[in-house]
């Protein structure tokens, strides 16, 4: 151990050299402890030299920093104390001090090899390959290891396309093949991106340059680049085949299958081997395999290796978009999402490579995926009318934004929340993140508005801004920078001074895309100033775009405060909420600030935020606050310390587009500021009167001295400042802007109120579902066209897909089985349909039995009232339940109920039981064949449900039914005062005249209701069976609604040829009759109506159908039909052996009777009387 008390100080340093000389930084550090605080003035430096030397080998980068920085000062000849004061910088990622450091210790000491190395890397982290190849290619091939490696590295990054970067790794491979594997892993990771992109020569060469020249498995302990690069080679082989000979491949492969799995494999499989798998399997599928043999072994190879990593060979669906979307909502949505996901992703990757030719064709592909994507965010919603945009004012608003983005959240969000309130608004807040799912779309249900605050075009925000359009909502985008300017969007690599890497800011260039669509996807922009007005105006000049300024924050207005009288240290203040302006930073304003600290030696500065005490302020720091960022209170507390701001920004479009953020902050605590003469500050502030504007160090240095000259001046520059942030930025300017938003064009004489009706049905339009949803449809249009200046329609549905949740897996736990049962929010699909407003709900699968949702009752309970509806029209309401009527007895509002089916009697609608026996409707639990077998607590289940479900009827204001018969079937179960409102229908058009199908052809036949035991589809194959038909016999065609459109199937019954296909569209139905002779009907159950008979028989048809229900009401036995016993086959089979001994003759149209008055004005009566 070294004493100094006990020795000269020349023997102390002689022992501290000689420990550093041997490498013993252990005992370095220990003698180092026991000196004296205070050497002797011509030792210093050593002493700190050292102190650093060890602090940094320790980690300790701040004492590290400290003692190189006072080192370099008191030596500033020492080549030694720059290089390691830069490589305490290069830890730090402080890059531009770094190079400063670095290039005077090469200086110094050109041949000081570890210099060179620090500053290869350092010129790498600021995108300047070029200058590290300059830097670099002096040195022999003989060179250290690693700055072969950064030679390796740069040369790939500066050549002007992927085919050279490939022979640049390839000969640095050659070289030395024992690269970093960092490094081989991010070549990799640009493998990836050329394999995505469909660059197949680019990854082909790539990869083997990584293959043939990577050392073989026995030569090196760590081989997994070499695998990785084998299985993507071999799969590129399957779908880009080549001349090679694919053997030694396989063998190689094959040999590494020993292997365990390493965290860089599993991290290429999760940046893109697996994506490029999936698409390898979906192109095979796709295409002719040219040489199966070849391809079979390579798959049996690849099979073998993939088990090794822990992952199969995936399912094919590619990352692109396939050909055809699936067949149902959910799975389309799923799809378009996991493209969105990939839109993202995989051009990033591509920029691995860094090439100038790889972010041209990534750029190029963002922008054809962000079309596509619209496109077919669009497709999903063709089938549907969005609403128009109502006159009414817009006083509920809400607004979608990215919390990570705290500046954004607090001048863009939380203020547009503030100001709308204040004017009587309400605002709803809700990040990025929800929007993966639809459960927060109940908001549209609520909101009059949306804006959305600064979000890229990923399929969520797509599709929310579609529904929003849907809906009627007005949609604006709101930003407060040039993120959307393809030509100046991101701020130049090099002003960020290395706070970002060159491969972030390529990823930054590749977002311009994506938040430019998602504006011109809104109807509207909202930003914060006339630069970024009039530059979108250039670039998209159809869209409406107005200027909201980044106005004072309360927060901002209640700390308003009078310059005031400076002390005898007057106090400079510089801030930065973002990693941008770096570079002006370092190289103007910092050596202004060097020299305005010399020449004033009283003068204090602060530094808050994102900004770095840069080496060259080192020697002042006792006179320099630095605060990290904090809370907006407690910045503005650091603010309002300072009499002197001052703003550096580079010139350029981005910057000019920039908001005064700073500026009015400073105005507002009362600073007088120095500022950049940027477009925004030089068109609302006058140089002398407002501010100072600066360029260029030497007049930063003069502007802020003829501040600190005159100190009454000065305050009166302030003073004016103040009072023109008022007017500019006050909250008066956000009340004259949101008051004729909010007012939406409403005149002082509003429009007569029409009433609002709200029409329940469990299905409508486009999803035209059944009989009683066609019967509904036409109730509502005729409305909405003859009485729309009088009713004010919305029909509540359901989606007979629910494409926004996840489907209930068989095997999910019996809670989750049951939604109805907890309340969670809805998914809605909000749109018009001829004339009406129709929200759709994507109410979770659930038996149709079930007559109350817990959800919806608790929707109900907010959106009722908020919409003001006089009166409510239920229809079926399987799936929506009867919470909705419930809540309108609740809140008072009167309800009527058109009775379509059983559903009110019994949990079976149809009113026959399992096996097909007919329930007795004043018994609740006869829907079960053997009730002695059921248990007691489930009849009476039963009987509580019929009795909430009586009380819902009795408290209706009118109870009808479709048919006298149905009314009468309701009367003998107790319900009470249920009058009859005939459905309407609409006749079958005459397309042709038709003839009697010739006796030497088939009679054809069909049968339109599925197969279904109440449409009495075993009673028609029964007979069908039975039947002696006479040649040519009979033909069958079956209307399956179960089957998807476009499919068929043919069949036989006995020796009878039977078609069944999917649902025919209404408009085609005429054309469907024109081709059939005889409609049978054979249905078992009290049918409440018929359309389908009464169609059929418009059209001219012989219809048979069974005697229940009014289901043959319409039916003249023996002149345009038989009426048959319910359920009897043999009679049916009697009836078919006679139509096809006798082909029937086409019958005359059945029209209405015309002493039935329009259909709306009916309706028009009935709602107004119950509204008396």
């Amino acid at each position: 151990m070294i004493t100094a008390m006990q020795q000269p100080w020349s023997a102390t340093i002689d022992q501290l050299a000689e420990l550093d000389r041997r490498q013993d930084f252990a005992g370095l550090g220990q003698a180092l402890q026991q000196l004296p605080a205070d050497p002797p003035v011509d030792q210093r430096s050593a002493i700190a030299h050292w102190r650093g030397k060890t602090a940094l080998l320790e980690g300790r980068l701040e004492d590290a920093l400290s003692q190189l920085t006072l080192a370099a000062q008191l030596d500033p000849q020492r080549a030694a104390n720059h290089y390691l004061l830069g490589a305490a910088l290069v830890r730090q990622q402080h890059w531009l001090d770094a190079r400063a450091a670095l290039t005077r210790a090469l200086q110094l000491q050109p041949a000081l090899a570890a210099a060179r190395l620090e500053l290869a890397t350092v010129l790498l982290a600021l995108g300047d390959p070029q200058q590290v190849l300059d830097l670099l290619q002096p040195l022999p091939d003989t060179a250290q290891g690693p700055l072969r490696a950064r030679r390796a590295q740069a040369a790939v990054q500066a050549a002007p396309n992927p085919l050279k970067a490939a022979q640049q790794a390839a000969k640095a491979l050659g070289l030395n093949s024992r690269l970093p594997e960092a490094l081989l892993l991010e070549w990799l990771q640009g493998v990836g991106g050329l394999l995505m992109a469909r660059r197949w020569p680019e990854a082909r060469a790539w990869l083997m340059a990584l293959i043939t020249e990577t050392p073989a498995s026995q030569a090196t302990a760590n081989p997994v680049p070499r695998r990785i690069a084998w299985l993507a080679l071999l799969t590129l082989e399957l779908v880009e085949p080549s001349t090679a000979e694919l053997d030694p491949w396989l063998a190689e492969l094959r040999g590494l299958v020993w292997l365990p799995p390493s965290a860089t494999e599993h991290s290429l499989c999760h940046a893109w081997l697996s994506s490029w798998l999936r698409w390898v399997v979906s192109a095979l599928e796709e295409r002719s395999v040219r040489d199966h043999s070849r391809s079979t072994a390579v798959l049996a190879v690849v099979q073998e290796v993939l088990p090794r990593l822990r992952i199969s060979l995936p399912a094919a669906d590619g990352p692109g978009l396939p050909q055809h979307l699936l067949a149902t909502r959910y799975q389309r949505e799923q799809q378009l999402q996991q493209f969105s996901e990939g839109m993202v992703t995989q051009p990033q990757l591509l920029t691995v490579v860094p090439t100038p030719s790889c972010l041209e064709w990534s750029l190029k592909r963002r922008r054809q995926d962000v079309e596509t994507l619209q496109q077919n965010c669009q497709d999903l919603l063709a089938g549907y009318q969005p609403m128009p945009r109502h006159g009414r004012p817009l006083r509920r608003w809400l607004l979608l934004a990215n919390p990570d983005l705290p500046q954004c959240v607090l001048y863009r969000v939380e203020q547009k929340r503030q100001q709308l309130e204040q004017l009587q608004a309400e605002v709803r807040v809700l990040f990025q993140e929800v929007l993966e799912d639809w459960a927060w779309s109940e908001q549209l249900l609520w909101a009059d508005a949306l804006v959305i605050c600064r979000l890229p075009a990923t399929f969520a925000v797509l599709r929310t801004i579609a529904a929003a359009r849907s809906a009627g909502l007005p949609v604006w985008y709101d930003l407060d920078d040039l993120v959307v300017d393809p030509d100046h969007g991101v701020p130049s690599f090099s002003s960020y001074g290395g706070t970002i890497t060159p491969k972030q800011h390529r990823w930054l260039q590749l977002d311009v895309s994506l938040f430019a669509a998602a504006l011109r996807a809104c109807d509207a922009a909202i930003v914060s100033t006339t630069s970024l007005q009039q530059r979108w105006n250039q670039l998209q000049s159809d869209q409406p775009v107005q200027v909201l300024a980044n106005l004072a924050p309360p927060e901002l207005r209640r700390a308003l405060q009078p310059p005031r009288r400076w002390g005898r240290r007057p106090r400079l203040v510089v801030a930065s909420g973002t990693k941008a302006h770096k570079q002006i930073w370092m190289e103007e304003l910092a050596p202004a600030l060097v020299l305005l600290l010399e020449r004033n030696p009283s003068l204090q500065l602060d530094l808050l935020g994102h900004l770095q005490l840069p080496l060259l302020l080192q020697p002042h720091a006792g006179r320099i606050r630095c605060h990290p960022f904090s809370d907006y209170s407690t910045y503005l507390g650091h603010l309002a310390q300072a009499n002197i701001g001052l703003v550096a920004l580079e010139p350029g479009p981005y910057t000019d587009a920039k908001s005064a953020i700073r500026w009015m902050e400073f105005s507002y605590l009362g600073l007088a500021s120095v500022l950049s003469p940027t477009r925004t500050y030089t068109d609302i502030l006058q140089e002398g009167v407002q501010t100072r504007f600066a360029r260029g160090t030497a007049q930063w240095v003069q502007q802020v001295e003829r501040l600190l000259a005159n100190p009454g001046e000065t305050r009166a520059l302030a003073k004016r400042a103040q009072e023109r942030a008022k007017m500019l930025f006050g909250p008066h300017v956000g009340e004259r802007f949101w008051a004729p938003l909010i007012a939406n064009g409403s005149s002082a004489s509003p429009k007569p109120r029409r009433r609002k009706l709200l029409v329940l049905n469990v299905y409508f339009a486009p999803e035209s579902v059944g009989g009683a949803t066609r019967v509904v449809q036409d109730q509502v249009k005729a409305l909405c066209a003859h009485r729309g200046d009088q009713w004010d329609v919305t029909v509540l549905c359901t989606d007979s897909e629910p494409w926004q949740c996840d489907p209930v897996q068989p095997d999910a736990p019996e809670q989750s089985a049951q939604p109805w049962l907890q309340q969670q929010p809805i998914p809605v699909h909000v749109h018009q349909w001829e004339g009406a407003r129709v929200v759709r709900l994507a109410m979770p699968p659930r038996p149709w039995r079930e007559q109350h949702d817990l959800s919806l009752e608790t929707l109900c309970r907010w959106w009722l009232p908020q919409e003001g509806f006089d009166l409510i029209h239920a229809h079926c309401l399987q799936v929506l339940g009867t919470g909705p009527l419930i809540v309108a007895r609740e809140l008072g509002i009167p309800y009527l109920v058109t009775l379509h089916d059983g559903w009110w009697l019994s949990p079976r609608q149809f009113l026959i039981t399992a096996r097909g026996k007919q329930v007795q409707v004043k018994d609740p639990t006869s829907h079960h064949d053997m009730p002695s077998l059921v248990e007691p607590e489930q009849l009476e289940c039963d009987r509580q449900r019929r009795r909430a479900l009586e009380a819902v009827l009795r408290a209706a204001s009118a109870r009808l039914a479709v048919s006298q018969a149905f009314a009468d079937l309701h009367g003998e179960a107790g319900i009470r005062d249920v009058t009859v409102m005939e459905n309407r229908w609409q006749p079958m058009p005459s397309l042709q005249r038709r003839r009697r199908q010739s006796s030497d052809q088939p009679l054809r036949c069909c049968f339109i209701g599925g197969l279904a035991l109440h449409k009495g589809i075993h009673v028609l194959h029964a007979a069908v069976l039975l039947a002696r038909p006479a040649a040519p016999g009979l033909t069958f065609t079956i209307i399956d609604s179960r089957m998807e459109p476009g499919a068929e199937r043919k069949t036989t019954w006995g020796s009878t040829p039977v078609r069944l296909i999917p649902p025919v569209a209404m408009d085609e139905m005429g054309s469907f009759y024109a081709g059939q002779d005889v409609l049978l009907a054979p249905s078992i159950w009290p049918e409440s109506f018929g359309l389908v008979t009464r169609e059929a028989l418009s059209a001219g048809l012989w219809v048979v159908a069974s005697e229940i229900g009014a289901l043959a009401d319409p039916i003249r036995h023996g002149e345009n039909g038989h009426r048959l016993p319910a359920g009897d086959a043999e009679a049916l089979a009697a009836v078919l052996e006679q139509l096809s001994a006798h082909h029937p003759h086409p019958q005359p149209l059945l029209t209405f009777s015309d002493d039935r008055v329009p259909l709306e004005q009916e309706l028009d009566q009935l709602y107004r009387s119950l509204l008396c």
